[in-house]
């Protein structure tokens, strides 16, 4: 048997790779995805700036990042997502949306769920 990486084809037909070229070292990729987390979490500070200071007690960034080496599969992970981050993110949101508009809330929720598939890359 020959190990091909997986792909999967759009509907416009281009090619995405679904898992990292097995060549490069986990180091590198835990890195790699440690970055692109720091970005989302930097927006999210950003955002949440509309918000008055003291108005909210967690963010996506004070939730996740201290469990990142912790999680021990896709389930555990899928169950700290469902029974912790969605409702504080949950709140978050509706506040957003109170004080700074729909725009701010989409902004919002747009940098979430760009977040949430590197949180499955990390696990």
């Amino acid at each position: 048997m020959i190990n091909r990486p997986l792909n999967a084809i759009s509907n416009s037909g281009n090619i995405y790779r679904l898992s990292y070229d097995p060549k490069k070292e986990s180091e590198h990729i835990l890195n790699l995805l440690k970055e692109r987390l720091d970005t989302i979490y930097k927006r999210e500070e950003v955002l949440l700036a509309v918000l008055p200071q003291g108005s909210y007690k967690y963010t996506f960034r004070t939730v996740t990042e201290p469990y990142l080496n912790q999680f021990q599969n896709q389930n555990h992970l899928n169950q700290f997502l469902e029974r912790t981050v969605i409702p504080i993110l949950q709140q978050l949101i509706a506040q957003i949306e109170k004080i700074g508009g729909v725009k701010a809330q989409t902004e919002y929720i747009e940098t979430l769920n760009e977040a949430l598939p590197i949180l499955e890359q990390y696990v």
